[in-house]
């Protein structure tokens, strides 16, 4: 018995030593719009090397401009998806061609990923090819950067807090729940 719980217990995702409170100063888990100005409010210029960064609205997400590269990467696009009022989700884009420099920069801040998994992404046309996904757990926030993200050019970073994930089980719950009542 007590082997099988080890087993279990091994089977388990670790836990990161290294958790962050904020990515390039957005906290997590504080609301967005008092964190940086927005777009329409601030004469910027938009230039790769500005680092200030402001948000514009569109569909209930925020789109972040002008945050800056990482260690040289253009990052495409930063979205900030909020849950109630605060930031719940955080995602980048880049290009794939540049996920191993991101990769190596993750490694560095966050320590080695808590999880590793290579998979097969299909295009709509059925093109297979292999895909890696790296994942760091915490208690409030996990991250999950995949090579092959919504198209094959480009890869992804997401960041996710506890109140998101919380949520969107909740959500799910309440969904398969109603939908059985139609059983």
């Amino acid at each position: 018995m007590i082997a099988i719980l080890l087993l279990f217990l091994s089977a388990m995702p670790a836990v990161a030593f290294d958790e962050p409170k904020d990515f390039r100063g957005l906290k997590f888990n504080e609301p967005l719009e008092s964190q940086i100005p927005n777009c329409r409010d601030v004469a910027l210029q938009v230039t790769r090397e500005h680092k200030e960064g402001c948000w514009s609205k569109s569909n209930g997400v925020y789109l972040i401009h002008q945050l800056g590269p990482l260690a040289g990467v253009y990052i495409s696009s930063t979205i900030v998806f909020p849950i109630n009022g605060l930031i719940g989700m955080l995602n980048l884009s880049f290009a794939g061609s540049q996920f191993s420099t991101i990769v190596s920069l993750f490694k560095e801040r966050y320590g080695q990923p808590t999880d590793e998994k290579e998979s097969n992404w299909i295009s709509k046309a059925g093109t297979k090819l292999p895909n890696r996904t790296l994942g760091w757990l915490g208690e409030n926030i996990q991250i999950e950067l995949v090579k092959l993200g919504s198209n094959r050019d480009l890869s992804e970073a997401t960041f996710t807090t506890k109140l998101w994930r919380d949520s969107k089980a909740d959500e799910m719950k309440k969904k398969i729940k109603d939908a059985a009542k139609d059983l």
